[in-house]
């Protein structure tokens, strides 16, 4: 997915040890990547990041310790979820964080371009109830990703979410 859509701005949603953000970091090499969790990479035993991704990227990788749940944290990176070209949610699944994000998420009025959502673990039963929720077009990729469910929203003309 990201050496054919070659995103500029990518927003990852639950670093934990950075296995999605090592992705996103080798093969989106021009992308500029922000990561949001609230524990610190390095604060993990094991991690695919290292420091040096952080300082010799030039700015290129920035972990943000922010819950995006919160609305008055989600209105300071709205400009930034804004400009993304690719959102990965991996978050806890614990059925509220997600359906909060989902919630202010589909009230930002986004520019028309080719962005897209990629959301883990769709099929958790924590999460069955947000992906049926999505109104954006959408298609189920896990035969193609991971066996717990591997979502992939078109949010070209924004997010659309049942309330």
């Amino acid at each position: 997915l990201l050496t054919s859509l070659r995103p500029h701005c990518i927003v990852d949603i639950g670093t934990h040890m950075g296995t999605g953000t090592r992705v996103m970091y080798d093969f989106a090499p021009k992308a500029e990547i922000h990561t949001f969790d609230l524990t610190p990479w390095d604060e993990f035993e094991k991690t695919f990041l290292y420091e040096s991704d952080f300082v010799e990227s030039g700015g290129r990788l920035t972990q943000h310790l922010e819950n995006l749940t919160q609305p008055e944290k989600f209105v300071a990176f709205s400009d930034l979820l804004q400009r993304a070209d690719f959102i990965m949610v991996d978050a806890p699944k614990d059925g509220v964080f997600e359906e909060k994000f989902y919630s202010l998420l589909s009230t930002l009025s986004m520019e028309n371009k080719t962005r897209y959502m990629l959301l883990d673990d769709i099929r958790f039963t924590s999460e069955l109830v947000n992906w049926r929720r999505i109104e954006s077009p959408k298609i189920d990729l896990t035969s193609f990703g991971h066996f717990t469910g591997t979502g992939l929203v078109d949010i070209s003309q924004g997010f659309k979410f049942l309330h």
